[in-house]
């Protein structure tokens, strides 16, 4: 008996979702010394309003997060200062990885821990430069007691103006022309690499 249409195409997404596998067991790790060109340097007063642990709220009897009003100003205060320097240099970001170096100085030691300042930046560094925090990296995160006018220093840079597209068989991070041209493609609602679409 024949098979149908759909158990063909189902047979050859099975052997595109075994080669892109056999193709991830073969990704060496990623060289951590990173040559990023674009660099964005900023820095923002030090509140505990950063921390994951303080920006929400609960509204509507408990049922409800919301983004207190003190976190939303700090986003805003990230955002309007990168925007200002992206519009000084013309600097552009793409769909591809954004390294964040970020550097906390707080006025004591239980002032709260300075990884817990990471979701808010990278909120508002996002919305800043439009590229979702999916593709950030942490290149390094470091902090000091400050007993005056402590402050956040924040600095991220990306290492190519290509944008890409993560495979869903093969999981490689891959320039664009290397996926098919197809609409759905263009959507961005398939994200299969030609090579992982290569069997017949």
């Amino acid at each position: 008996m024949s098979k149908t249409p759909t158990e063909k195409t189902n047979e050859y997404n099975e052997k595109r979702k075994r080669k892109g596998l056999e193709i991830n067991r073969g990704l060496p790790l990623p060289d951590n010394d990173i040559d990023y060109f674009k660099i964005v340097k900023v820095d923002v007063d030090w509140s505990s309003s950063y921390s994951k642990n303080v920006i929400l709220g609960r509204g509507n009897f408990g049922k409800r997060y919301f983004m207190k009003k003190r976190a939303k100003d700090l986003k805003s205060e990230i955002f309007y200062k990168i925007k200002d320097e992206l519009n000084k240099t013309g600097m552009k970001f793409v769909n591809d990885k954004v390294w964040l170096d970020i550097f906390v100085q707080k006025p004591n030691a239980g002032a709260g821990d300075a990884i817990n300042v990471i979701d808010l930046i990278a909120d508002g560094v996002s919305e800043a430069i439009g590229v979702d925090d999916r593709w950030f990296s942490i290149k390094s995160l470091d902090w000091q007691i400050k007993k005056e006018n402590p402050k956040v220093f924040i600095e991220f840079g990306q290492a190519d103006n290509i944008p890409k597209k993560i495979c869903s068989y093969c999981g490689r991070i891959l320039p664009l022309d290397c996926f098919n041209k197809s609409k759905a493609e263009k959507d961005g609602h398939i994200r299969r690499c030609k090579e992982c679409m290569s069997i017949k």
